[in-house]
């Protein structure tokens, strides 16, 4: 099942092996394939990637294997979540059709038919980037994450915005999750310092549109992706095929109640088309994929040793979660003298403190100048604090228990 998954992909984008034999590849393509998602197990995190693609540690694998055999033998969860800003939220394409929610689409009936209910989310806020949202912990974000993805830097450049963001993601849940490392610059903190699993979906090759009587001979999914020079803007205007309305011959004269817009708002230069987003959620996909048929191999492997059923050790996660969970208060790179109320966004805060609390562990410092935030800087000690939180501010999960109102006192005829 995982194998036709991962094939099911390839064919999408030209490269497939059907098991019936069905297509042949020539050399050229067959070299092509061999490009499209190519998967390392590093022995460290800074390893390089001799043909990029997909990655995941030697640890990491055995960790995340532990992660998904425990799923499948107790009927567990597994969740897949993203913050980030307006290019990860999707604007421009449908919500459905971001990329993590793409991922979602393929791999959602692979985990259904081992036993675990499989939901992408996706938690991404235009305008906003992920502070805000990691200042809650994982109250929004949702305690039982088993795999988070951070997408923010066009909002969200300096390094502890994403470092915040995964070691609250790490703290605060009842998880601690697998961390996506594509624009993590700690990823190898968190994975030396903390134990925590980290893996990278990476790029991978994509045929290429030379012309528009060419593209007709390239699979639909990779059509004008990726253009030679000679298209100028073409592929920019093709990157979006979502719409607000289609018709349809079974509905013949009908006009919906509600005018609907030529285009999907937020389309613009720097949001990605859905054909974009679909390809980044296929490379995401592709990697939880690689890691579950590692898992099933090593499950087989345990079975040989141990007999069936294998060794509780081999898949109880408590104590790989708390250990996780403790040491990551210890990954450096946390704060960097956030100032309140100053300006609208952190990223345009007035520096002064940076490299204060990066020696010894971030969060173990605190940054006092007016502990009661009135004008001075945040706490660093919000590094190390399982944080919690509730708004009115959406998308967020669990909107009912995560709501503002949930914690408000009703007056005495019972209003809040």
């Amino acid at each position: 099942l995982v194998n036709r998954s991962i094939e099911a992909v390839y064919g999408e984008y030209g490269v497939g092996l059907p098991e019936d034999g069905s297509v042949e590849l020539d050399d050229e393509w067959s070299g092509y394939r061999d490009l499209f998602a190519p998967f390392t197990i590093k022995d460290r995190v800074n390893d390089p990637l001799p043909q990029g693609g997909g990655w995941t540690t030697r640890r990491s694998a055995d960790d995340i294997a532990r992660r998904h055999i425990h799923h499948v033998m107790t009927g567990d969860t597994f969740k897949l979540v993203l913050g980030g800003h307006s290019a990860a939220a999707g604007h421009g394409a449908g919500f459905n059709q971001s990329h993590v929610i793409e991922a979602g689409h393929v791999l959602e009936p692979v985990f259904a038919h081992l036993g675990v209910e499989f939901r992408a989310y996706n938690f991404a806020q235009g305008g906003m980037g992920t502070a805000q949202q990691a200042l809650a912990g994982m109250d929004l974000r949702g305690k039982e994450t088993d795999w988070i993805m951070w997408d923010s830097s066009m909002t969200e450049k300096p390094a502890f915005f994403n470092n915040f963001f995964m070691r609250q993601a790490l703290i605060a849940g009842n998880r601690a999750p697998v961390i996506m490392a594509d624009g993590i610059q700690d990823a190898q903190h968190f994975h030396d310092v903390a134990g925590a699993s980290v893996a990278g979906a990476g790029q991978g090759w994509t045929p290429m549109t030379t012309s528009d009587e060419q593209a007709k001979t390239v699979p639909w999914a990779a059509q004008y992706l990726v253009c030679g020079r000679e298209m100028g803007g073409t592929c920019k205007a093709h990157e979006y095929t979502a719409g607000c309305w289609v018709d349809r011959k079974d509905y013949d004269g009908y006009e919906p109640a509600v005018p609907q817009g030529a285009i999907v708002g937020g389309q613009a230069a720097w949001h990605p088309g859905n054909r974009v987003h679909k390809r980044k959620g296929r490379m995401t996909a592709l990697v939880v994929l690689r890691t579950l048929q590692y898992a099933l191999d090593r499950w087989e492997e345990f079975g040989r040793e141990d007999g069936f059923p294998i060794k509780e050790e081999r898949w109880h996660v408590t104590d790989y979660y708390e250990s996780v969970r403790e040491k990551a208060k210890d990954v450096p790179g946390c704060w960097g003298g956030w100032k309140i109320g100053q300006k609208r966004m952190l990223h345009e805060v007035e520096g002064g403190h940076e490299g204060e609390a990066d020696d010894g562990g971030p969060g173990r410092d605190l940054l006092e100048d007016d502990e009661l935030g009135l004008g001075g800087d945040w706490p660093a000690r919000l590094c190390n604090i399982p944080m919690q939180g509730r708004t009115l501010w959406g998308p967020r999960h669990n909107p009912m228990e995560t709501s503002l109102l949930s914690i408000m006192r009703q007056n005495r005829y019972g209003d809040v």
